[in-house]
């Protein structure tokens, strides 16, 4: 649906909010294919917790400073990012 919504209705009135949103769109995208795989891993419940909180974090920042074109709301993609490469080293290892 968030995809949808970016790629017919969202338009904002400065053009990098399109990528901005566009980077979400992916990391979600991405990282739900990892949660998915979670259940099969050594560390199912530490993983796929690590993998809800980089998609919350990292995206859901990416989705609120594209939506609203504030800045501000941009505070927890660097935290979601480090979820996002805690899980995929637990994920190797």
């Amino acid at each position: 649906m968030l995809g949808a919504y970016g790629a017919h209705l969202f338009s904002p009135s400065d053009p990098k909010y399109i990528k901005v949103y566009d980077t979400a769109n992916n990391y979600h995208l991405f990282h739900n294919l990892l949660l998915a795989v979670a259940p099969y891993t050594r560390r199912p419940n530490l993983i796929g917790f690590l993998c809800v909180c980089g998609i919350v974090l990292f995206s859901g920042s990416c989705y609120a400073t594209a939506l609203t074109e504030n800045m501000q709301f941009g505070w927890g993609a660097p935290f979601g990012g480090l979820c996002f490469m805690s899980a995929w080293a637990l994920l190797a290892f």
